[in-house]
């Protein structure tokens, strides 16, 4: 009987440590956006300022 009590309050907190996990992996995630973002622009204004060397024409 003890065991299962036991059992039983190590499953509460589960969800909340989910629950953290999620909220830290969604906030990576949109930080991950926006430095892909910040990262496509710098590649956008570099093509314009040296369109010759733009790394994506001479990977293609």
């Amino acid at each position: 009987m003890p065991q299962g009590r036991v059992f039983s309050t190590s499953e509460t907190p589960a969800p909340a440590v989910f629950r953290i996990a999620q909220t830290y992996l969604v906030q990576w995630a949109i930080q991950g956006e926006v430095l892909f973002a910040i990262n496509a622009l710098a590649e956008r204004q570099a093509q314009q300022a040296a369109p010759a060397m733009s790394p994506s024409r001479t990977a293609t």
